[in-house]
Formats: C-alpha cells, sequence, structure tokens
C-alpha cells in the first residue's frame, strides 16, 4: 500500500475523525496539514483533537511553537522532513491548509524572502488595492490563489517587487515535493450540511472553553500582534472578552467567516488535479480500496 496518503477538505467536514479510522486499519500514525495547529496553546479554536479523540493514533506536526512565534511554510516542510525520517509505518496526512498540502506535494519555490520594508509597506494595503494589484501583475498566479488571504498576496506582492519576477515564475523552479505522487483524498460534504455542522462546531467550541483560551492568550505580551491571533475566531472572541461584542454576535461573526473560509477550501481543493473525492456513506473502504489495503 501507498506509505503516506492525505486526507484534506473544508473545516468540519470530519477530516480528523476519518483520518484516525484509517490509521487504526493500516496501522499507521497521523501527521497534520494545519498552519494553526502547529501552535501551542491554540486546542479548542483550532479543532485540534485531544488526547482523547486520537485514540491512541500518534499524531505529528501539533504544539510544535509557542503562541507568539512566527512559522512559515518552509518551517512546516522542514518539520514534515523530519516526521517522515523517523516514522517507519504509513503516514495520513490530515488538514485544510491548502498551502501547505501543495508544498507537500508540488515542493517549495526558491523565491527569497521578502525585504521587512517592502513587507510593512504592503501590510498596510487593504485587501481589496492587494486583490486589484496581483491580478495585474501576476494574472496566472491570482487565478489559482485564495484573493481573499492577504496574508498570500502580501507575500506573492512581496517577492515581485523585491525580485522583479512574478510569484507565477519563481513556481516553475520548484523541487519535487516530500509527498510527490501521493494520493490525495478530499471530503466535501453537502454546502448545507457543512454549513449546519460549521454553526453547531463553533457553539461546542464556544462551550467548550474557547473564550478561557482566547483569556489566557491575551495575557502572553506579544501574542495580539502575531501570526496565531489570525487564526478564525480569536479576534471576535478577544473582542467579546473587552466587551465590544456580546457572545451572540462574537458565535454568530465565527460561524459567519468560519462558513466563508470553508467555500474557498472548497473552491481551492476542487481546482486541484488528480484529487480523488470521497463519498459519504463509507469512506474508510473508499479510501482503503485505493490504497490496496481493503
Amino acid at each position: 500500500m501507498d506509505p503516506n496518503i492525505i486526507i484534506a477538505g473544508p473545516t468540519a467536514s470530519g477530516k480528523s475523525s476519518l483520518a484516525i479510522e484509517v490509521a487504526q486499519q493500516v496501522g499507521g500514525e497521523a501527521a497534520s496539514v494545519d498552519a494553526f495547529q502547529i501552535y501551542r496553546g491554540l486546542d479548542v479554536g483550532t479543532g485540534k483533537v485531544t488526547q482523547e479523540e486520537q485514540q491512541g493514533v500518534p499524531h505529528h506536526l501539533l504544539d510544535m511553537v509557542d503562541p507568539e512565534s512566527d512559522f512559515s511554510v518552509a518551517d512546516y516542510i522542514r518539520a514534515a522532513a523530519a516526521v517522515i525520517g523517523q516514522v517507519d509505518v504509513p503516514l495520513i496526512w490530515v488538514g485544510g491548509t491548502g498551502l501547505y498540502v501543495s508544498a507537500l506535494l508540488e515542493g517549495l519555490t526558491p523565491a527569497p524572502p521578502t525585504p521587512p520594508e517592502i513587507q510593512e509597506e504592503l501590510n498596510q494595503r487593504s485587501t481589496k488595492l492587494l486583490r486589484e494589484e496581483i491580478q495585474r501583475v501576476d494574472p496566472a498566479w491570482a487565478a489559482q490563489a485564495d484573493l481573499e488571504n492577504p496574508r498570500r498576496m502580501i507575500r506573492a506582492l512581496g517577492v515581485y517587487q523585491a525580485t522583479g519576477k512574478t510569484m507565477s515564475a519563481w513556481q516553475q523552479e520548484r523541487m519535487p515535493g516530500l509527498l510527490v505522487g501521493a494520493k490525495v483524498f478530499i471530503l466535501q460534504p453537502d454546502p448545507e450540511e457543512l454549513r449546519e455542522r460549521i454553526d453547531q462546531r463553533v457553539a461546542a467550541m464556544l462551550a467548550a472553553g474557547w473564550i478561557d483560551e482566547v483569556r489566557a492568550l491575551a495575557e502572553r505580551p506579544d501574542w495580539e500582534k502575531s501570526q496565531s491571533a489570525r487564526a478564525i475566531g480569536y479576534a471576535e472572541v478577544l473582542q467579546h472578552l473587552r466587551g465590544e461584542m456580546s457572545l451572540g454576535q462574537c458565535q454568530s461573526e465565527i460561524a459567519r467567516q468560519t462558513w466563508q473560509y470553508a467555500r474557498r477550501q472548497r473552491t481551492w481543493f476542487r481546482k486541484q488535479r488528480g484529487v480523488i473525492p470521497l463519498g459519504t456513506s463509507d469512506p474508510v473502504t473508499e479510501i482503503l480500496q485505493h490504497i490496496g489495503a481493503a
């Protein structure tokens, strides 16, 4: 059977529980493909699987750095390479961060870091201005990108301004990915079902200690300006703690943002070549048959 598979899809689609079931069937372990679950202390709000939920399946690439730390896709790939070198059983890679999935499959571009002065200038621009500029200078990259994600657009524009070479051109020079050729399975629940799941999940997270989690993070001096503070919902919970938003408003806004993100994830994953969409009746058996383990 294939030693590595990826289970991806939008948030709240059931990826984590599916990955655990598959890992149990094949004697494997799980590896997170999530840009915010790498942070210690971001647990409830990122949907990080608890020890109990892991059901004895070892999980990798969780809780790697403090919440104030910067962590790039290159950092993630280095950590992922270390896991691959250490684990001698099948790895079930599970998550919804498209950039990480792409980097695992296709490798990283050799584009240099963005100079701080360019980064600072781009940080001041609105999402609308960033979108208009990247569509003008690099339409090929823009056609495949999440144009609601300012961080990605800032990175692409920063590379162009610093080097005079578009991100799409840099991407032509990618080195092979760690998981090149791996099978990628995509969960795509019915949109209405997914929206209901998201509403229920946000309510459950707020009831399960998310507010206390954000209160503890806010006590850390540098957290509010950090990369991890941009995870969906954390700013809204912080507003609620400050009395700027009622709990009901907080819950509704987080659910709205999560649904918008899930829609973008659905669109992004559907565009990827070679992915295997999963039906809803028995996805475990579907995966086992595809990887030759049934």
